[in-house]
């Protein structure tokens, strides 16, 4: 079972993706989250293996929140979620050692974020803490 969070406070865009997310896969658990409280928390008692995360959120950047993710436990790999395709971003993702930045508005969206899923489970099921196909700095 491959354990994702998902990091949106967007309730209708973070519902889609789980829902699209169970669809595709069976071996897959879903933790939701508003906001960077929510998300640490949530973390706290549920590690887990993937983070799909928005870099806009309330209260805190989605930049700090992968960094201290990032810093509790290197091997859970971090995939921000943007409306912006911008070097910027992906230049700040890379230096809090984000695996990828996805854009929202791609026309296959669901897609990408399959292939990280699908990537990161079969790398957990071989017993890899570092799947081969999501480097560290490979930004989408």
């Amino acid at each position: 079972m491959l354990t994702t969070m998902l990091v949106e406070d967007n309730s209708s865009f973070r519902r889609v993706v789980r829902d699209d997310l169970l669809a595709r896969f069976s071996a897959i658990k879903v933790i939701e989250a508003s906001n960077g409280e929510e998300a640490i928390k949530e973390l706290a008692s549920n590690p887990a293996d993937l983070v799909f995360l928005d870099i806009s959120l309330p209260r805190q950047s989605g930049f700090m929140l992968a960094k201290a993710i990032k810093g509790h436990n290197q091997n859970t790999a971090v995939v921000f979620l943007s409306s912006y395709d911008l070097d910027a971003y992906r230049k700040a993702a890379f230096e809090v050692g984000a695996n990828g930045l996805i854009v929202k508005d791609s026309v296959d969206l669901g897609g990408q974020i399959s292939t990280v899923v699908k990537c990161l489970y079969e790398a957990k099921e071989a017993g890899r803490s570092k799947p081969g196909c999501l480097l560290v700095g490979s930004i989408y």
